[in-house]
């Protein structure tokens, strides 16, 4: 789309109607970020991942984590919240809850009760950033009692 197409665009977006950029801009934004190619990942993958890789299917982690996404785009209910049945014919939500702090998903404003699955596509670029989760520094040896202790479904904990 060409410039011509959104006349002139103002530096701040509070010039803007109603303080936001207009549609056709942040469609042409939403573009240009899905254009972008990721870093290559420097990690190998050798013994040590191919060993990991057995772990991650032996455990199950592809029932939410599915390639070649690693996510299954469904939704996972935040311990302590009952899914309505209305819910379970309305949206794709998978009975399984990941021990993650409810209270984002419980009491805040958006709190819809939910969480998404996230992808695991690229997770390798999050230590890099220092945001890694807990999950990303587990051992190999750790990750079958890791999946135990924060799994809650209902078949394994007894947990409703």
């Amino acid at each position: 789309m060409p410039q011509e197409a959104f006349g002139k665009i103002p530096d701040d977006p509070a010039e803007y109607e109603f303080g936001r950029y207009s549609d056709e801009q942040l469609y042409a934004l939403a573009l240009y970020v899905y254009s972008l190619q990721p870093p290559p990942n420097p990690n190998q993958f050798d013994a040590l991942a191919a060993a990991g890789q057995k772990i991650f299917e032996r455990e199950g982690c592809t029932g939410c984590h599915t390639p070649p996404l690693y996510t299954n785009n469904q939704l996972t209910r935040a311990r302590g919240f009952k899914i309505p049945p209305e819910h379970e014919k309305k949206f794709a939500v998978k009975n399984v809850c990941v021990n993650t702090n409810p209270d984002l998903a419980l009491k805040t404003r958006r709190g819809t009760g939910y969480y998404k699955v996230p992808s695991l596509r690229h997770v390798w670029r999050a230590a890099r950033w220092n945001t890694a989760a807990p999950w990303q520094r587990w051992k190999i040896g750790s990750i079958r009692s890791a999946r135990r202790m924060i799994m809650c479904r209902p078949d394994l904990s007894g947990t409703a």
